[in-house]
């Protein structure tokens, strides 16, 4: 994992000043959400720590009051700061937070983080061991190599998830269909990134609606891996050289990047145009394909969110962010998808609430995938 790519893209002045306090750095913050300015502002933080104290691994302490974490993303990411100060750079950390969670967050109460709660030096040791591999009651965490990314590997993961899930009263459909995105989501992030990736996946209690039966369940899951490859860098080299390809589909990506370069602005850059072709049919990134890629994952997607009773999907990779919203996931009849109303992504843009900056560079790729569903 290159988990300290996160520290060395995201360099500037943090609004924290550095505290010394009985031989402890105290990063002290009064925020109720926590969200990507956070995760920002704690990155320039640090940068600006091992820039006054070098070589030199003091403790450091985050103390929060009583915070709400903007959605699971927001929390796996923050776990995988602490990672990176623990593993790396050797500091002994401490987090001091009282959480209130909803429906999206509750798979804060099995993250590794409550184990830095303590200030026990052992369970530093049991934060990084749970941080590669947790399976425990309503929660599943692996850290796959590229190696384990392969077919048949995939396949016993895939199984694995599957008998995790099923362990729910949620409709058999929408568990297949679950699988089904994670196992899409890994080989995507292997294809476009080729570096080894985070799954973490929560379940959680059953949930009583006003006014309205039966039981719910938030079904929340990240995959995210860290790299110096962003989601839609190989399709850029690949269609950017498209002088060489006798395909059509990939002519004709050519020939939509030609249309849509014309509206490049500050909104809608060149990024979010390859973040999207990399979800047409039949285009890969990878020169040795050139008949593969699917229409499966967005479709998956999709139906997932028409049977939720309540959804928060979204991709980020580098500084932009990919909104997925079931309404703009149609194909049209040649298995082009547009992100926009026509289903058109040769001659028309994608709707502006599509695409955005986000607070944080990603290096490499993450999504975030709620989903609230009826039980059985």
């Amino acid at each position: 994992m290159n988990e300290n790519l996160l520290l060395e893209y995201n360099i500037g002045k943090s609004r924290s000043k550095i505290v010394l306090n009985k031989s402890c750095i105290i990063y002290k913050s009064d925020i109720t959400i926590f969200d990507g300015t956070v995760i920002r502002d704690i990155l320039y933080f640090i940068n600006n720590l091992h820039v006054k104290y070098k070589n030199i691994n003091i403790p450091i302490s985050f103390e929060f009051g009583r915070i709400s974490f903007r959605d699971k993303l927001t929390y796996i990411i923050f776990e995988s700061i602490c990672y990176i100060l623990i593993k790396k750079y050797n500091h002994n950390i401490y987090v001091k937070f009282t959480v209130l969670y909803n429906i999206w967050t509750e798979g804060i109460n099995s993250s590794p983080l409550l184990l830095l709660t303590t200030k026990e030096k052992s369970h530093i040791k049991k934060f990084i061991s749970k941080y590669f591999f947790d399976i425990y009651k309503n929660h599943y965490r692996r850290i796959l190599s590229i190696e384990d990314m392969k077919n048949e590997k995939l396949s016993k993961i895939m199984d694995e998830i599957n008998y995790f899930l099923n362990f729910y009263k949620i409709v058999e459909q929408c568990l297949d269909e679950i699988t089904e995105v994670i196992i899409e989501l890994i080989g995507n992030v292997s294809e476009h990134t080729n570096s080894s990736c985070i799954i973490d996946i929560d379940v959680t209690t059953p949930y009583t609606k006003t006014n309205e039966t039966g039981i719910f369940y938030g079904i929340n899951l990240n995959i995210l891996n860290f790299s110096e490859d962003l989601f839609g860098d190989l399709i850029k080299r690949r269609i950017l050289d498209c002088s060489t390809e006798n395909n059509e589909r990939y002519t004709s990506v050519k020939k939509a990047y030609d249309f849509h370069k014309i509206h490049f602005s500050n909104s809608y850059r060149e990024e979010d145009f390859f973040n999207i072709a990399a979800f047409q049919h039949k285009i890969s990134g990878n020169i040795l394909k050139t008949s593969t890629g699917g229409t499966g994952l967005t479709k998956l997607i999709c139906s997932l969110e028409k049977r939720s009773d309540s959804h928060n999907c979204y991709l980020i990779t580098g500084n932009r962010t990919l909104w997925f919203l079931h309404e703009l996931l149609e194909y049209n009849d040649d298995n082009w998808i547009g992100f926009n109303h026509e289903k058109d992504f040769i001659s028309h843009i994608p709707e502006n609430n599509i695409v955005c900056d986000d607070t944080i560079y990603m290096p490499g790729t993450a999504y975030n995938l709620n989903f609230v569903m009826k039980g059985r």
